[in-house]
């Protein structure tokens, strides 16, 4: 028996997926918090190699490529044409990286540093040309390794304006690297004559270091390709701002221009606007924060496997409503605070309404005492009360849409 999902369903619910969307587990950082940021993309690395699909980012470890050419011609003492084909690059996994440079407001120059312990070439190749004073021929499956590889990116772009937001344009990469030790291993060179194979191997090992330093430039270039389309990827998928879009998550509007230095939060979940799928707060900031007059609670978990209190309170007009209270949230900002019927005695109440579609995501509180007319959102003595039917779980939707990618596929 095959299960369906209505197609119209499936649709509106990828439509509330945000296009920068870091998977659960992502510590999130703030634009301009260098060394956060050079924390991350190091978990990029050891944590998220397998890719981040919601983000255009492909699998890095191992980095699969589909066709990479190394040409060295003219009259130096190596000249081949080496092809390889369907090859993986392995060991970025365990990359440190160095340096991240040049991830501001207004991006123009980046640069980014990483050291792999051991980084693998492995798959087909094809080889014909001279090396030092050998001819060298062959088509099979080769092994090049590198040992302490330091690999230095730098690439220039700037902001530009798609469908409304900007997107940072790569223009030009460039790459470098140095290595301690280069290892080569070329099967069934000249047509599986072992002994030649073996001789030809044992010479390119022996002489790695003069081999490498007439191809070096060759690979750099092929390289430097490859890398530029990992990352160009990334940056035409997400616009520009979107990379750091939870950070007024992580910092209530009411403190964001406090000298306090940043902090790092971990990501477990996304509450989203159900109507347009905006951020609106994370799982991690719900509170167990009780009405006095509620009609009722109970317990709910959400996606992350957080337990939740949802509250059942009632307005004036006999409305009821189901609260989830959140220590964060993302609100448009509303003029004046009420300071009757709370629900919350102590505490002046406003709207909280979605900044990109103004639905009526819940209210806002505030402690009597500062809730001042120039106080537009809440202070950290206060909080958010979010009507759980105007919000979904991020972790919810995906697993409906995987569910769906899964059905299609079988």
């Amino acid at each position: 028996m095959k299960v369906k999902f209505n197609a119209g369903l499936v649709v509106l619910l990828a439509s509330t997926c945000f296009a920068a969307k870091f998977p659960a587990g992502y510590t999130l950082c703030k634009q301009g918090d260098d060394k956060c940021l050079l924390d991350q993309i190091g978990a990029t690395f050891t944590k998220h190699s397998q890719g981040i699909p919601e983000m255009n980012l492909v699998g890095l470890d191992p980095l699969k490529i589909e066709k990479m050419d190394i040409v060295q011609g003219g009259d130096g003492p190596i000249n081949i044409v080496l092809n390889f084909k369907n090859v993986d690059l392995t060991g970025l996994s365990q990359s440190t990286v160095k340096k991240a440079n040049g991830f501001t407001a207004n991006p123009t120059k980046m640069e980014m540093a990483v050291l792999v312990p051991v980084a693998s070439l492995v798959g087909g190749y094809k080889i014909n040309g001279k090396v030092l004073i050998l001819p060298i021929q062959g088509e099979g499956k080769s092994n090049m390794t590198m040992e302490n590889c330091h690999i230095q990116l730098k690439w220039t772009g700037k902001l530009v304006e798609k469908t409304g937001k900007q997107f940072y344009q790569l223009d030009k990469l460039k790459a470098t690297f140095d290595t301690t030790r280069f290892h080569m291993h070329f099967s069934n060179l000249f047509n599986g004559d072992k002994a030649l194979g073996d001789n030809m191997n044992q010479f390119l090992n022996d002489n790695w270091q003069d081999i490498l330093k007439e191809l070096k430039p060759s690979i750099v270039t092929a390289f430097a390709q490859i890398f530029q389309r990992v990352v160009t990827n990334v940056f035409d998928k997400v616009p520009y701002a979107e990379l750091y879009h939870t950070s007024s998550l992580l910092e209530s509007p009411a403190s964001s221009s406090s000298a306090e230095p940043s902090q790092e939060t971990l990501v477990e979940d996304f509450f989203i606007c159900r109507s347009c799928g905006h951020d609106v707060s994370l799982s991690n900031f719900v509170l167990e924060k009780y009405s006095p007059l509620a009609l009722g609670s109970s317990n709910q978990t959400l996606s992350a496997g957080r337990e939740a209190i949802v509250q059942e309170v009632q307005n004036t007009l006999g409305i009821r409503f189901k609260i989830i209270v959140v220590e964060k949230a993302y609100c448009a900002k509303v003029e004046s605070w009420s300071l009757l019927h709370s629900w919350f005695p102590g505490f002046a109440w406003k709207l909280c309404v979605c900044p990109k579609c103004r639905t009526h995501l819940g209210w806002m509180f505030e402690p009597l005492e500062t809730a001042t007319s120039d106080r537009y959102f809440p202070t950290e003595k206060g909080f958010y009360a979010l009507i759980s039917s105007n919000i979904i779980s991020e972790g919810y939707v995906n697993s409906l849409l995987m569910r769906e990618k899964a059905l299609r596929d079988n």
